[in-house]
């Protein structure tokens, strides 16, 4: 039985109440949406955005650590966790986010 990788990105932050932890950042992957390599500390993410073309609602993820869940951990909701660091795309960014390299 072959599984698919399962990829989540978090940041590392304060809730509302200050409580420091890590809080997920609202993207899921699979190991195939890289193109089967594993982003590494340092690489950079932007995810898509569905019909936008404007740089400026484009956020870039630059992944700061890593961690695993082995298979056959009792939550199996995620199997690598990249905490991220995010901020906006820039001008010289645009042809590669938007326009496909």
């Amino acid at each position: 039985m072959t599984r698919e990788l399962n990829i989540r990105l978090f940041r590392r932050g304060r809730s509302s109440d200050g409580i420091d932890g890590y809080w997920q950042v609202g993207y899921d992957f699979t190991l195939s949406d890289f193109g089967g390599v594993l982003p590494n500390v340092g690489d950079m993410i932007a995810p898509s955005i569905e019909g936008a073309r404007e740089i400026e609602k484009h956020k870039v993820y630059t992944v700061e650590s890593r961690f695993f869940r082995p298979a056959g951990s009792p939550h199996q909701f995620i199997n690598v966790g990249l905490v991220v660091s995010e901020r906006n795309a820039s001008k010289e960014e645009e042809h590669l986010i938007v326009g496909g390299g």
